[in-house]
């Protein structure tokens, strides 16, 4: 869990991601993950503590869990892309639990208010999922 400067020196030319997430052995394999593939990354316990760090560095990339104590996936990324200084942000959602039926059209809800739909077709090779945004 960091809050404050990163622990490991800043690498400017490498690409940063920056991984929330409530489970420290998903954070962990994460960060091994990307680091090996050449990412700066910094590790985040809860939206909350991402949130209060942000004013340091700006991510190229946030991976989310969706489902963390405290502040989920759905508020975070409301407060993330309500801010026109973070809006812009990629967003990878994830999650460890078993969604079922659940419906996920907020997700939906919260990506229409950035952007009109997107009805092109997606480009090869491209996951064909609901909640795309170019």
């Amino acid at each position: 869990p960091c809050v404050g400067l990163p622990s490991i020196p800043v690498k400017r030319n490498l690409p940063f991601i920056a991984v929330v997430d409530d489970d420290q052995s998903i954070r962990k394999a994460l960060e091994r993950l990307l680091r090996s593939s050449q990412f700066d990354v910094e590790t985040f316990a809860s939206g909350g503590d991402f949130l209060a760090w942000l004013d340091h560095r700006r991510p190229d990339c946030v991976v989310l869990d969706l489902h963390m104590p405290v502040m989920g996936g759905r508020p975070f990324l409301e407060r993330l892309r309500g801010a026109e200084a973070t809006r812009d942000i990629p967003v990878v959602l994830m999650t460890a639990a078993s969604l079922g039926r659940e419906p996920l059209g907020w997700v939906d809800a919260v990506l229409a208010k950035l952007a009109p739909e997107d009805k092109s077709p997606p480009s090869p090779g491209e996951p064909q999922g609901r909640a795309r945004v170019r």
